[in-house]
C-alpha cells in the first residue's frame, strides 16, 4: 500500500522546495518566500503546476473564480464552483474527491480550503500560483 500511495502522490504535496535565487532575478508572486506566519494560516499543502499537469487525471480541479473569468480561460475539464461569501455548500457534491484549488491568488483559495477541511474533507490542495502559472505554463483553454 505505502508503494502504491507514494506512486500517486505527487512529491509537491510532500516536499516543500526551497532555493537559492540570484537576487537579480524577478520572481513570480508565486515563488516569493512565504513567511511562518502565513504558512501557519494554510491548513492544505500546495500543488506545483508540474503535478497538476503530470497527475491531472486523479484530481477533480474546482475553480472558484467567477463565472465569467472561467469563460474566458480555464484549466482543461476544470469545473467552477460558486463561492459566493466564501461559502462552501457547493462543495459538498466533491467531497472524497482529491481536489486542487485554483483562484486568482493563492490567499483566496486557502480560505475556501482551510474551511473545506475545518468541514472534514481530507484531500484538498492548493494549485501554488493559482490562474497566473496556469497562464505562464499556456495551460489553459478559452477565449482569451
Amino acid at each position: 500500500i505505502a508503494n502504491s500511495l507514494s506512486n500517486s502522490t505527487p512529491p509537491s504535496l510532500i516536499v516543500k522546495k526551497y532555493s537559492i535565487h540570484d537576487e537579480n532575478k524577478e520572481l513570480n508572486w508565486w515563488e516569493l518566500p512565504v513567511s511562518l506566519d502565513e504558512l501557519k494560516k494554510q491548513f492544505a499543502p500546495t500543488l506545483s503546476i508540474d503535478d497538476l499537469v503530470k497527475y491531472r487525471q486523479t484530481f477533480v480541479v474546482l475553480d472558484i473564480r467567477k463565472p465569467e473569468e472561467f469563460e474566458k480561460e480555464r484549466f482543461p475539464n476544470s469545473i467552477n464552483v460558486n463561492v459566493k461569501d466564501n461559502s462552501i455548500v457547493a462543495f459538498d457534491q466533491f467531497k472524497g474527491g482529491r481536489i486542487v484549488i485554483i483562484a486568482n491568488r493563492n490567499d483566496q483559495a486557502f480560505v475556501i480550503s482551510n474551511k473545506l477541511i475545518q468541514k472534514k474533507f481530507q484531500y484538498v490542495c492548493v494549485l501554488n500560483g493559482g490562474i497566473d502559472v496556469l497562464r505562464k505554463s499556456n495551460e489553459l483553454i478559452g477565449s482569451a
